[in-house]
């Protein structure tokens, strides 16, 4: 649909990996410098890739991301301004910065998670190209008291640089959704 959670970014083994012309921009148009992945030969002498988005991952990559930690940051009198959620590698920046790949919900008065009186926060997410964490900005604000749960998607979007999707459950494979 043209929107800002449309992926173009390479995967591995796309056959336009180290397929482009060595006059290309030495950056791509993420602003990412141009490199050679080590799990595809250079058939036509090039380590530059086709297209705009120069593929940042390896081909031989295997091991899919996890999240290590969510820490709570800009704390101002028990309300946290912020979720930091830090991974094991860096992220598809498109993936990384989509919206619809993070939940955070409260569990209510009740405090019982999935009833009617769960509240959904507005959740912001930050994530720089390269980095191992995702920012996550908290609309209002998160008390630091009540009981929270945050799911981070592996089911659906989040992937490494690789293609690989987050291993959200903690198996050791690509898949399923993170939740805490």
């Amino acid at each position: 649909d043209g929107g800002s959670d449309d992926n173009f970014h390479l995967s591995k083994n796309s056959p336009a990996i180290d397929r482009g012309s060595a006059l290309a921009p030495s950056t791509d148009i993420d602003g990412l410098s141009r490199h050679d992945d080590p799990g595809m030969p250079n058939t036509q002498g090039s380590i530059v890739d086709l297209g705009a988005h120069e593929f940042q991952g390896s081909s031989l990559d295997v091991t899919p991301p996890a999240v290590v930690s969510i820490v709570p940051v800009d704390i101002v009198n028990g309300v946290a301004a912020r979720l930091r959620v830090t991974f094991t590698e860096a992220l598809n920046p498109v993936d990384a910065n989509a919206q619809a790949n993070y939940e955070l919900r409260g569990a209510g008065e009740n405090g019982i998670f999935g009833d009617a009186d769960d509240v959904i926060f507005d959740l912001t997410p930050h994530y720089n190209p390269g980095s191992l964490s995702v920012v996550l900005d908290v609309a209002g604000g998160l008390p630091l008291a009540p009981l929270y749960r945050l799911s981070v998607s592996g089911s659906s979007t989040i992937h490494d640089l690789s293609g690989l999707a987050l291993d959200g459950d903690g198996d050791g494979q690509p898949g399923g959704n993170y939740v805490q």
